[in-house]
């Protein structure tokens, strides 16, 4: 994240030059969702809000400006999506990926391991899922958290897709 030395003021607004709602800002060397452990699997989010996510609008692989609009609200937003994975050994031996359509930028972490970024600007929208940090079976479930500043788009996360990667077409014998 970009680095918050010489700030004296924060705060809300439409544009980039007139604070609206000024905020209390604290600066830390960490980002206190991570020192809370809200990255990890075994975090309770009750009392979180659920949201819900758009399931039936296909999700591109690349592209900008398509980042979901919302309002800003406030500096950091944390969404935290759970997920199980089929047990079965064809499962493992596939690669996986997320497919994302947010705005924001931020960090995201699978079962409490840092992946990378989520850059709202783009073009990626497509993340792979590293198998050594999945969990293939019914009683253990997949959490993937992401951390999002506001940007003039605000941070949602409109809509969200695990799956494998499709499989190459092969060609055919002439």
């Amino acid at each position: 994240m970009e680095e918050l030395s010489g700030i004296k003021q924060a705060g809300l607004s439409d544009n980039e030059t007139k604070i609206e709602k000024p905020l209390d800002l604290q600066v830390t060397t960490n980002l206190s969702g991570v020192a809370h452990h809200w990255t990890e699997p075994g975090f309770s989010a009750k009392g979180w809000t659920k949201v819900a996510l758009d399931p039936t609008t296909p999700i591109a692989r690349k592209g900008n400006k398509i980042q979901p609009k919302e309002q800003q609200d406030s500096l950091f937003t944390w969404y935290r999506l759970e997920f199980e994975l089929p047990a079965s050994p064809a499962a493992k031996s596939v690669p996986w990926r997320v497919l994302l359509n947010a705005s924001g930028n931020g960090f995201m972490w699978l079962n409490g391991h840092d992946i990378g970024r989520h850059w709202e600007a783009g073009p990626q929208r497509e993340f792979y899922l590293p198998e050594c940090w999945l969990n293939f079976s019914g009683n253990r479930k997949n959490v993937l958290v992401l951390g999002l500043r506001q940007t003039i788009n605000g941070a949602k996360l409109n809509a969200a897709e695990v799956s494998p990667y499709p499989l190459p077409a092969m060609p055919t014998e002439k």
